[in-house]
């Protein structure tokens, strides 16, 4: 079975409208830094070829680990490899009482080079943290990407950092199998 990827519009989008109120007159700036960033189906630069989407809740307290190198499901149920990843997205949803939760950090096989180099990050074990209503997007549409290692760099954790409420959130993942 065959699957093709295209997408297009990845967008991030930071407008403001910045006044400063005196007595004579007042001075104001309203502009916008904003983002745009297409994949087509492939492996290469500006290319995935993998998705997933996950769009769920995480019991209070609760962790997920996500290996993205052979135990995920697309869509239509078929399993994906990712060899690296260009799009993380991660939105914990305003319908949630739970506080944050956490991305990245897992013991031993963390996929963590989005976050740093040094220190190791099976070691150090840093993570972001997503507050209620808040939201992750981190874009390399590189052919380099951000690479996932079978067995030693492949889990992308989620930790429910509120222990007594759930958590809602989407997430979605883009890659390529190369």
């Amino acid at each position: 079975m065959s699957t093709t990827l295209n997408s297009s519009g990845i967008t991030a989008r930071v407008p403001w409208s910045f006044e400063n109120v005196l007595d004579w007159a007042n001075a104001s700036n309203s502009s916008s830094f904003s983002y745009t960033k297409t994949l087509t189906n492939g492996t290469g630069a500006n290319q995935a070829d993998l998705i997933y989407i996950r769009s769920t809740t995480l019991a209070a307290g609760a962790t997920l680990n996500l290996d993205l190198a052979g135990t995920l499901l697309d869509m239509y149920g078929n399993t994906i490899t990712m060899a690296r990843f260009k799009v993380l997205y991660f939105e914990l949803l305003t319908t949630t009482t739970a506080s944050s939760v956490t991305i990245g950090g897992h013991a031993t096989v963390a996929v963590g080079n989005w976050i740093t180099a040094t220190p190791d990050l099976d070691t150090a074990q840093p993570k972001i943290r997503v507050r209620n209503g808040g939201c992750v997007l981190l874009v390399a549409p590189d052919a380099t990407a951000y690479a996932v290692t079978a067995t030693t760099d492949d889990t992308l954790t989620l930790v429910n950092a509120d222990g007594a409420n759930v958590a809602t959130y989407r997430l979605v993942i883009i890659g390529s199998s190369v």
